[in-house]
């Protein structure tokens, strides 16, 4: 008996369930489809065996307000039903559900028990449920009065056990048959309208038979005109294993119908991939359009180590649908040996073709390619542009040789005019210091094109290398239009908060005392004035006292309030080295602030590690830490190493520092 055996029980246990939620019994119903689809007779038998432990845990899961796991629930139905057509288990079962009942003391909970026994229970128990006719909770002892009268009754109105199904009868059937007899019986019956036994016929001849069986499926098959038959009886051979149905499911791969092919091919995965595999070149030599994805996604399930050895070997035959097959599989498995693939495929008129071949160069081409790349680059147009602009960057990331980036720059001196923009745009993405140097070369040209593309480059350029140039060009470039490229390019570069622009400050020193564009230097004030934290990410070299846990120093200047210094007594030092000698003008202390304790603390700085002066603090009128912190101001110093001292925590020996910011800006 496969199905769960759910009858008029199932529809009454829904009306209980959803009683307290406000649900119909159609609503639960179909919430509870998942659970009702999965459970089948063997599975109530398996709940049936599993002991006290098992029945609670399950028991457990009736909960009221619609709130009941409906596999669990549907389970109960399942049992009750199954232990009137097999009273072995009916005794324990139904004592169980008695003491569920009786233990229970949420109406909904109560009431499910004692409708399970209004199925199952046994006329012995009839004085205990009557007793649950006195509960006071709502809708038990209705229930309970109904229950016993149907134990006492013997269940003689309840419904007759349900008939088996077409397909158990079927089952039972196949089961008498003699071997050589079931193969044809079960080739007779793939016509059935009745997908139970239909399911019985696929699952029996998957499993069953030698090799004579697999030939009288593989006749079968071929004689099949249904494309929903013939792919159920694809799938049959593939699950069977056997490579002899290899060549019926080859010869299915050109069937008319999408839908059969691709089975045809799943299949062949299964029974014999080599065959698959080997069959390949043949059929990318024919390939329509209209049947790529098919393929596609077939050989994206192929083993890389068995199909490159095939596959771009039979890239020149295959059509233009069948090349485009290859050039994927050698991209997404970087098959090195496919260069020359990618190098044909560029130049094909085909731009679906052509792009396909780039993007596989991009992950393949080594040093040699360098210099037909970049003449590729500089000749394209159109969609085909940024592809080849990305299989020179990437292969020059890759290139340790530094061959990409000899061949750019050569191309950004040496190219026509019309040319050097896309060496120079490509430049930016790949960077180096050889590229750079090329690139501020062209800033001078007399073409405005190729100069307005040289400072556009320096803008695009990976990291800050270039801000030095661009701060100086913004200022100083030899006309407007490459003023503004470069302070625009310059501006977007310093305008995130996060970049450390200390390092800049000698230049923006330099150029603001340079004569040129006074109103480009107004425009970058605002970038290079703003004070910076200069101890952000810095060492804390030295404290005096143990952390607590996992509150190490190194949270003092992690740029985060999250995480936090806790120095187990007081007082406590920490110092900071900033690694180089910086003007400071300030600095920011965060405690801990939860309470309204009070730490005293002074900031100490030094220029060579060995003379201290004191820049700030509050030993002279400390007040409750809060969460924006102390933040002050002294003025200028020269100094590379910055000291903390807290001194005093009125709440406990502790200290408890969640930041230490140092400040510094442009002289």
């Amino acid at each position: 008996m496969k199905r769960l055996m759910i009858t008029g029980l199932m529809a009454a246990l829904l009306c209980v369930s959803a009683t307290a939620a406000d649900m119909t019994a159609a609503d639960w119903a179909a919430k509870s489809l998942p659970a009702l689809t999965e459970i089948r007779a063997t599975k109530a038998e398996e709940a049936l065996k599993g002991g006290q432990a098992a029945f609670d845990a399950l028991a457990a899961q009736i909960k009221t307000n619609g709130e009941s796991d409906p596999f669990a629930a549907t389970t109960f139905g399942a049992m009750s039903q199954f232990v009137m057509l097999h009273p072995e288990y009916r005794a324990d079962y139904t004592a169980r559900l008695l003491a569920q009942a009786k233990k229970a003391t949420d109406p909904d909970v109560v009431c499910f028990f004692i409708y399970q026994l209004r199925w199952c229970g046994l006329p012995e128990q009839a004085e205990a449920i009557q007793a649950f006719e006195t509960s006071k909770l709502e809708g038990v002892a209705d229930l309970a009065a109904m229950t016993v009268q149907a134990v006492k009754d013997q269940y003689v109105k309840r419904p007759a056990p349900a008939k088996p199904t077409a397909a158990a009868a079927l089952s039972a059937e196949l089961a008498k048959l003699p071997a050589d007899a079931l193969t044809p019986k079960l080739i007779s019956l793939l016509g059935t309208a009745d997908r139970g036994c239909l399911s019985v016929v696929l699952q029996k001849g998957a499993t069953c038979g030698d090799a004579n069986a697999t030939k009288l499926w593989m006749d079968a098959f071929a004689k099949q005109t249904d494309p929903e038959r013939k792919v159920m009886v694809a799938d049959l051979l593939g699950n069977r294993g056997d490579k002899q149905a290899a060549p019926a499911l080859i010869a299915a791969l050109k069937d008319p119908s999408d839908a059969v092919a691709a089975a045809a091919g799943a299949a062949l995965l299964k029974a014999d991939r080599a065959a698959l595999i080997a069959h390949l070149p043949a059929w990318l030599k024919t390939l329509e359009g209209n049947r790529y994805q098919l393929v596609r996604d077939l050989v994206r399930q192929l083993p890389t180590a068995e199909a490159e050895g095939v596959l771009p070997k039979s890239f020149t035959e295959a059509t233009e649908t069948g090349r485009r097959i290859v050039i994927e599989f050698c991209q997404e498995r970087r098959v090195a040996s496919a260069v020359s693939i990618g190098l044909s495929s560029i130049e094909s008129a085909n731009k679906d073709i052509a792009i396909g071949g780039y993007r596989l160069l991009r992950e393949v081409a080594g040093k040699e390619q360098a210099e037909t790349l970049v003449a590729k680059l500089l000749t394209s147009e159109g969609r085909m542009t940024p592809e080849a602009e990305a299989a020179v960057v990437q292969s020059a990331r890759r290139d340790a040789s530094g061959t990409y980036r000899a061949a750019l720059a050569k191309a950004i001196t040496q190219a026509p005019d019309a040319q050097k923009a896309l060496a120079l745009d490509a430049a930016a993405k790949v960077g180096g210091a050889e590229l750079l140097k090329a690139a501020e070369g062209q800033i001078d040209s007399a073409n405005a094109e190729i100069s307005g593309a040289a400072v556009r480059a320096l803008g695009n350029w990976d990291g800050l290398d270039t801000v030095p140039a661009l701060t100086r060009l913004a200022v100083t470039g030899k006309t407007p239009r490459i003023q503004t490229l470069a302070l625009r390019a310059v501006t977007k570069k310093l305008s995130d908060g996060a970049v450390d622009i200390a390092p800049f400050f000698p230049v923006w020193n330099e150029v603001k005392g340079l004569p040129g564009n006074e109103e480009n230097k107004k425009a970058l004030s605002p970038l290079f004035n703003r004070p910076v934290n200069v101890a952000l990410h810095k060492k804390v070299t030295r404290t005096n006292v143990p952390h607590e846990g996992n509150n190490v120093p190194a949270h003092l200047t992690d740029g985060s309030v999250a995480k936090a210094w806790y120095g187990h007594g007081s007082p406590a030092v920490a110092e900071i080295d900033l690694e180089a000698v910086y003007t400071l003008s300030g600095a920011h202390v965060t405690f801990y602030h939860a309470d309204k304790r009070t730490y005293t603390f002074n900031l100490e700085v030094s220029e060579d590690g060995k003379s201290w002066k004191k820049m700030g603090g509050n030993e002279d009128a400390p007040k409750p830490a809060t969460a924006e912190g102390i933040r002050f101001g002294f003025d200028a110093v020269k100094a590379r190493y910055v000291r903390l001292n807290v001194i005093k925590n009125s709440a406990n020996p502790a200290v408890h520092v969640l930041e230490l910011e140092v400040f510094t800006k442009a002289e």
